[in-house]
């Protein structure tokens, strides 16, 4: 055998070798592209949530703030300290209505692609912002001074009103909506992991 067969035979077989090497290693390289596009769109879509979930965390905050601002006028008139109070729960929901749509368009997506997991960690934050909603509501039927209602609540419920309705360091509602978002917090962090 000459050197030119012997150099003919070992290319061939480098031929054959190479393009079966060649197509695995593109098909690994194919896989790790589509791995890596499925981790950018999950941290992607992982962090847009947790921006959302602050500004929905920060709008339950400002809805609860204790501060209360009247105009002078309103001081000794019922009606127009009534108004006063109803525009501005109305200006203050605006936000938290707007952080739950933006949080509900990216947590449709969410479950289209990760399941439900993530909803059954939210039930905790929409009860406790329902149960905002209700007490604030009620809260505005009791200031009516057209209403003929009189306040028949006992201290126990006038105290648990009043822990959800305004923003205090410790109670009840402020403890388990923290605890209600810092779960939801670990889990879409978990899903920002390589």
């Amino acid at each position: 055998m000459s050197p030119v067969e012997l150099t003919e035979i070992i290319r061939n077989i480098s031929l054959a070798v190479s393009a079966p090497a060649g197509a695995g290693i593109a098909w690994r390289g194919l896989a790790s592209w589509r791995d890596e596009k499925k981790w950018m769109r999950d941290t992607e879509l992982a962090q847009n949530l947790l921006v959302a979930l602050f500004e929905r965390r920060d709008a339950v905050g400002g809805v609860r703030n204790t501060f209360i601002s009247m105009s002078y006028d309103s001081l000794n008139d019922d009606v127009k300290q009534y108004q006063e109070t109803c525009e501005l729960y109305g200006k203050r929901l605006v936000p938290l209505t707007d952080a739950r749509k933006k949080f509900y368009q990216y947590g449709n997506e969410a479950r289209a692609l990760w399941g439900d997991d993530l909803n059954a960690l939210l039930k905790p934050i929409i009860s406790l912002e329902a149960d905002l909603l209700v007490v604030i509501d009620e809260h505005l039927q009791r200031l009516n001074p057209k209403a003929d209602e009189e306040d028949d609540r006992d201290k126990d419920e006038k105290e648990r009103d009043r822990s959800i309705l305004y923003s205090r360091s410790k109670s009840d509602f402020t403890d388990q909506y923290a605890t209600a978002v810092e779960k939801v917090e670990v889990f879409l962090r978990e899903k920002m992991k390589l």
